[in-house]
């Protein structure tokens, strides 16, 4: 992406660029960032700084780039929420103004440069960076709020989420938003609207909401387009489209979103510190799921997470990598029931009590091979 990045800093929608498209197919801001987005996640995923620097001019050269394309700090330009389920034919968002997802993502582009102007000692940059920030979530609450209704935009699935998983909605209107977003889903009968680019964001607010419950319905329900869809028309791998539609590819990664849920959802394989040196164990159990299990081969070695559960008996078996440590949330009616290799797990080495949260016990874990045990 940075080298074909352009003279005006245009990062075009394909890298390399064998061909030159018009419009959206070459300029949309939810493409382009990939060049600010994808090295911030492999940071996270890897801990390794240097991409950051490496990276950090093309990603200054691009915000300020779609700067010069912003209207009072509104972007709405490019392909918006690609192939969501509108009552038109596939193609540009239907469900949700392009100036949303847009600006949206010119907000994350910045905010993402204001911290790693901080992490490498670029104060100057990081002052403008804050300050372009508060101006673009200002602009963007302004142009697509709606405080009556405590919804934003067309009151799409990926018109709330998508402010709520970037922080831009206030702090005092979140609990409504949420609530209106979850209530789309299930007005829906559990299915799906969101396209490319807003249902990784949909994923993400229902995920971090605490209920992975609705995305789970989401995953699971047969009576349109979605996942199980596909599978019912015997689609071998994703399709671009929800409904397999022939005239699009039949092999498109582009709604492989759910495949991180699976890790951070279902295991509840999240790290707590770049590169997964700090970890969060908090498996969902959900739905008529009588068990999961799997490994994330981290920087520092292999994380597993396992749970299974008989009535109401949860076992679960994790693996925390060496010069590492965990927070590890254990589904659970009452802290006196859960045991680590079958005694009480306040007794157990490297597992410390921290609190109940919800219907968690929570622990401070350190590394090693643990099985918990305990009471639904």
């Amino acid at each position: 992406m940075r080298e074909a990045q352009l003279d005006d800093g245009l990062v075009p929608d394909i890298s390399p660029e064998y061909v030159v498209f018009d419009g959206g197919f070459r300029d949309s801001p939810e493409w382009g960032s990939a060049c600010v987005i994808a090295p911030w996640r492999a940071y996270q995923m890897n801990g390794d700084r240097r991409i950051l620097v490496e990276q950090y001019e093309a990603m200054k050269r691009y915000v300020g780039y779609l700067g010069t394309k912003a209207k009072s700090q509104i972007l709405s330009h490019g392909l918006g929420d690609w192939y969501d389920i509108g009552p038109h034919g596939l193609g540009e968002s239907q469900l949700t103004s392009l100036g949303l997802t847009a600006t949206g993502v010119y907000f994350q582009d910045i905010d993402i440069l204001r911290r790693i102007a901080v992490m490498i000692g670029k104060d100057e940059d990081a002052r403008f960076y804050a300050k372009l920030a508060d101006e673009v979530r200002n602009a963007f609450n302004s142009a697509f709020f709606h405080a009556e209704q405590n919804q934003y935009d067309r009151n799409s699935q990926t018109g709330n989420a998508m402010p709520l998983f970037l922080g831009l909605v206030a702090p005092d209107r979140r609990a409504a938003v949420f609530d209106n977003l979850v209530g789309d889903v299930r007005k829906s009968g559990n299915r799906v609207t969101s396209g490319d680019v807003g249902f990784y964001y949909l994923i993400q607010a229902l995920l971090n909401g605490g209920r992975s419950d609705v995305l789970y319905d989401m995953l699971c329900q047969t009576n349109g387009p979605g996942y199980m869809y596909q599978l019912r028309m015997n689609a071998t791998s994703l399709t671009e489209a929800w409904d397999t539609n022939p005239v699009s590819s039949q092999n498109h990664c582009m709604l492989g979103h759910i495949e991180e849920w699976f890790y951070s959802g279902l295991l509840g394989i999240r790290p707590d510190a770049p590169g997964f040196q700090k970890i969060v164990i908090s498996p969902q159990l959900l739905g008529d799921l009588t068990w999961a299990s799997g490994y994330y081969h981290s920087m520092h070695g292999r994380i597993v997470s396992e749970w299974k559960r008989d009535a109401d008996r949860l076992t679960m078996n994790i693996t925390i990598p060496a010069n590492t440590t965990a927070t590890v949330y254990i589904p659970a009616s009452n802290e006196a029931s859960v045991t680590e290799s079958d005694k009480p797990a306040t007794l157990a080495r490297g597992v410390k009590f921290l609190r109940m949260e919800g219907k968690n016990v929570v622990y401070a874990v350190g590394s090693g091979v643990y099985q918990f045990k305990s009471s639904l």
